[in-house]
């Protein structure tokens, strides 16, 4: 994880999707780490055998409180769980925003970055 950076939580629709929205949860996963984030993909959790989904938030939520920030997937507002993790990190004083908002801080970071290095072995 590159310093500086938040740990994330992937928060998105699940339930009722083919394949439980695992692949743009994984893709989102992927981008993210590239650009340096530590991500915590609750489509990687494994349940038990049989597990509901209040079982599969008792998951998510214990992923969710070890993390800095959230990164919203599309049509997480459509999603009970994604409005309940978006609301219990809005209220733990978590910052909430689209996976691309994330992306593009952090690409605005990197370029100051070099540039604050640039205008220092100028001098």
């Amino acid at each position: 994880m590159a310093e500086g950076l938040p740990v994330l939580y992937l928060a998105g629709p699940m339930s009722g999707l083919p394949a439980y929205n695992s692949p743009a949860f994984d893709a989102a996963a992927v981008r993210l780490r590239a650009a340096g984030f530590e991500v915590l993909n609750p489509a990687e959790n494994k349940a038990p055998e049989g597990a509901e989904w209040v079982d599969w938030m008792r998951l998510a939520i214990g992923q969710l409180v070890r993390a800095g920030g959230v990164a919203i997937l599309p049509g997480a507002s459509g999603s009970r769980g994604a409005r309940l993790e978006m609301k219990l990190a809005g209220d733990l004083g978590m910052k909430c925003r689209p996976v691309p908002a994330w992306l593009t801080l952090q690409g605005q970071a990197a370029y100051m970055g070099r540039l604050l290095e640039t205008e220092g072995a100028g001098k």
